[in-house]
């Protein structure tokens, strides 16, 4: 781990984009005709948490339902 603190070395020139170089299919869930549903039936932290996956590229919906 690092001892260092205070601010970075070096600052961003540019905010990182999650698939800047991939070609994404505009007809699957999440492109542009296609666009995420909104969150509904979770708490606010939850949906900040999804929100979050959706925007950086690491959300993956269920393809099955939750067994009880």
């Amino acid at each position: 781990m690092s001892n260092r603190r205070g601010p970075p070395k070096h600052q961003n020139a540019y905010a990182w984009k999650p698939n800047a170089g991939v070609k994404i299919n505009e007809m699957e869930v999440g492109g542009r005709f296609r666009p995420y549903s909104e969150i509904t039936g979770v708490c606010a932290r939850c949906r900040e948490q999804i929100e979050w996956k959706r925007r950086y590229g690491k959300y993956k919906p269920l393809v099955e339902p939750a067994k009880r």
